[in-house]
């Protein structure tokens, strides 16, 4: 018996804010105006692809301020 997106393996129905509660979204693909694709996760795998993209961001922003010279020294 599949299982369907807002039920557990109990069959009882998730809550939405539950960890496990699978959420789909739909992406524009690169390239088409109107082509779509749609991509599920549990709010747990949502929340740590959230995580991995803050951490990743904060990294090139990390990188980019260390070859920042607020005084605009040439560094000759």
């Amino acid at each position: 018996m599949a299982q369907t997106a807002a039920t557990g393996s109990t069959g009882a129905k998730l809550d939405r804010k539950d960890p496990n509660y699978v959420r789909c979204v739909s992406q524009v693909e690169t390239g088409s105006l109107v082509k779509k694709r749609r991509i599920c996760h549990t709010n747990a795998e949502w929340s740590q692809i959230d995580a991995a993209g803050s951490r990743d961001a904060e990294d090139i922003q990390g990188r980019t301020r260390q070859g920042f010279d607020p005084n605009g020294a040439g560094g000759d």
